[in-house]
């Protein structure tokens, strides 16, 4: 395929799927300016020539495009491209019915070749103008979660928390098993270790008492606890003695984690999405502008923070991770933004370190509301049981597995 008419639409992944998928060397993009502004056209060709700079891009304005009145614009607009090109083909993918019904005659009468791909079942359907046997030779584009976010007019800046380096993992996995080997003593001592590392610190090297007074509570630090640290490798050295502990952190990194109890439900959920080879880009703590590169004098740019995104294929995987279980407004804000950050195709899951089902949260309106919303709910036991990364591979669908 060397040309390509594409009729913007709503959606603007939609815009992106075909040219991608069969690789032409031009896409001859028609729009109506007043329904499709330069944003848009900007974030279309930003985020094309970030997926693959040898296939070109031209935009084509016709204004009331898909009304009677634009007919004979766009049919002069169609012969002209047919006249510069011999080889050309016209996408109806997210295409609305007012511009199938105004372009699909006349193309169909000048012998071009006509398609949509059916974005539920991944597949192209073949149109009009093919002959009997043939078939366009379709692969599926892979987006990495930056040219996803760009496709919707915004940009995944960077990572609010530091992504783990893969040298971590081993050390990152043990104590994953120890964190969820007992919630509440987690809970606990992560609450001590806090304390301690704020107040009786010297760099990496911590010595302190062993209980401490955390607010009207006090803490008590457990013995086993801080040796399975240890022998982890979270921790260089670690004694306790006479009810005083002296230890110290492997480094900064580790101990940044060990002082963020709320941290754990993301690492664990980014290492299991990373290391399944399932997805084509795995993304943590994804900080996002909303107006991408374009700058809001008056009002300043507006962020917003996913903890995770996952991508297969080009349907995106959106993802809070809470360190116990969710509330119905953090359930619609998550539906919220993966459909405005990633379109309507993207799905949502949230991974809880909370016991739902021993609690019967399924049964609550928590569960409901997700399930009206599509949004898959991963929680302690499904994670305890070794299922996160079928569950979250499941989330996605099954139209790319």
């Amino acid at each position: 395929m060397e040309n390509l008419i594409k009729f913007v639409s709503n959606e603007q992944m939609d815009n992106l799927i075909s040219p991608c998928a069969f690789r032409p060397l031009k896409v001859n993009y028609i729009y109506d300016p007043e329904k499709a502004n330069k944003y848009c056209i900007q974030d279309i060709e930003h985020t094309l020539n970030m997926f693959d700079h040898s296939i070109k891009a031209d935009f084509i304005p016709i204004r009331d495009l898909f009304s009677n009145n634009s007919q004979d614009e766009l049919q002069s607009v169609i012969a002209n491209l047919t006249k510069t090109y011999n080889d050309i083909y016209a996408d109806f993918t997210g295409t609305s019915v007012g511009a199938v019904l105004n372009a699909f005659g006349y193309i169909t009468a000048k012998g071009i070749k006509s398609f949509s791909v059916d974005i539920m079942k991944d597949e192209v359907i073949q149109l009009a103008g093919f002959s009997s046997g043939e078939k366009l030779s379709y692969v599926t584009p892979h987006f990495n979660v930056k040219q996803i976010i760009s496709a919707h007019g915004a940009s995944a800046m960077r990572s609010g928390r530091p992504t783990p380096l893969f040298k971590y993992f081993p050390i990152l996995k043990k104590l994953s098993v120890i964190i969820l080997g007992d919630l509440d003593v987690w809970k606990k001592q992560g609450k001590f270790l806090q304390k301690a590392q704020a107040h009786y610190s010297e760099g990496l090297h911590v010595e302190c008492d062993t209980s401490l007074n955390i607010g009207s509570e006090r803490v008590y630090l457990d013995d086993h606890f801080l040796y399975s640290l240890y022998e982890a490798g979270a921790l260089d050295y670690a004694n306790i003695k006479n009810k005083r502990a002296s230890f110290k952190f492997h480094d900064n990194f580790i101990k940044d984690c060990l002082c963020d109890i709320g941290i754990w439900a993301e690492v664990i959920t980014y290492i299991t999405a990373l290391q399944s080879g399932f997805f084509d880009d795995v993304q943590m703590s994804v900080k996002i502008d909303w107006d991408g590169e374009r700058e809001d004098i008056k009002f300043g740019s507006a962020f917003n923070e996913i903890d995770n995104i996952c991508v297969k294929g080009y349907i995106p995987l959106f993802i809070s991770c809470k360190t116990s279980e969710p509330s119905i407004e953090a359930i619609n804000e998550l539906y919220l933004y993966a459909n405005h950050f990633g379109g309507a195709g993207a799905k949502c899951a949230i991974v809880t370190l909370g016991d739902m089902k021993s609690k019967q949260v399924y049964f609550s309106g928590i569960d409901k509301r997700a399930h009206d919303l599509g949004i898959s709910l991963i929680d302690y036991a499904d994670i305890r049981d070794g299922f996160l990364a079928k569950k979250l591979q499941e989330a996605i669908g099954n139209r790319l597995l």
